[in-house]
C-alpha cells in the first residue's frame, strides 16, 4: 500500500504542466493586465470629480462639526469646514468661468416659495 502511494504521489508532484496554447493569454495576464492603456482625464473631468469630492467633504465636516462635544474641537472643525468651502467655491468659480458648470438661475417665484417654506419651518420650532 505504501509503495502505491509513493508512486502515485511522485506522478502527481512531478507531472509536466499542461502546455499553454500561444494564442491564449495566461490567466494572470487577463486578470491583472489592462487590455488597453487608460486614457488621461480631461481638465473638465478632473474638475467635475474635484467639485463632487469637495461637496462630499463639506457635508462630512459639517456633520462632524455640528456633533462635536468639545468646543475646541468644534472650532477646529469649523475652520476646516470653512477651508473646504473656500476650495469648493474656487473649483465652482473656475468651472463656471470655463462654461463647464452653469446652474440655471432660480426664478423669483421659486425664491419666494423657498423663503416662505423655511420661514414656516423656523416658526414651527
Amino acid at each position: 500500500m505504501i509503495r502505491f502511494w509513493e508512486i502515485s504521489h511522485n506522478k502527481r508532484t512531478h507531472a509536466e504542466p499542461p502546455q499553454k496554447d500561444a494564442a491564449q493569454p495566461d490567466e494572470k495576464e487577463t486578470i491583472f493586465m489592462p487590455k488597453s492603456q487608460p486614457q488621461p482625464l480631461s481638465d473638465r473631468e478632473i474638475l467635475d470629480d474635484l467639485l463632487a469630492s469637495q461637496k462630499h467633504m463639506e457635508t462630512l465636516y459639517n456633520t462632524f462639526a455640528s456633533e462635536c462635544s468639545s468646543p475646541a474641537l468644534e472650532s477646529d472643525m469649523m475652520n476646516i469646514l470653512r477651508e473646504e468651502h473656500n476650495l469648493q467655491s474656487a473649483v465652482f468659480t473656475e468651472m463656471k468661468k470655463r462654461g463647464w458648470y452653469s446652474p440655471a438661475p432660480a426664478e423669483q417665484v421659486q425664491i419666494e416659495e423657498t423663503k416662505i417654506k423655511f420661514q414656516n419651518a423656523g416658526n414651527s420650532l
